[in-house]
């Protein structure tokens, strides 16, 4: 996939927010505008993460996984 084409991926992604049971499918559709900021900044902390790792950060992946773990705990 070229960049082009993970953009548009990454705003589509962005662009679906599911709402209530998962299993149910039932969600909301983000304007594009709004999509297109989630997934930059989605990227400006993959490329943030890149850094930290060529710094020495040890493990990047168990520590997003931790806060993935955290997202999912978080109630509005």
């Amino acid at each position: 996939m070229d960049a082009k084409e993970e953009a548009l991926a990454l705003c589509q992604k962005m662009a679906w927010v599911s709402v209530g049971d998962e299993k149910i499918h039932d969600g909301i559709s983000l304007p594009f505008h709004i999509a297109k900021k989630c997934a930059l900044i989605a990227v400006n902390v993959l490329i943030e993460e890149q850094t930290m790792w060529q710094n020495g950060q040890p493990d990047p992946v168990l520590y997003w996984q931790s806060v993935k773990e955290e997202l999912i705990k978080l109630e509005l």
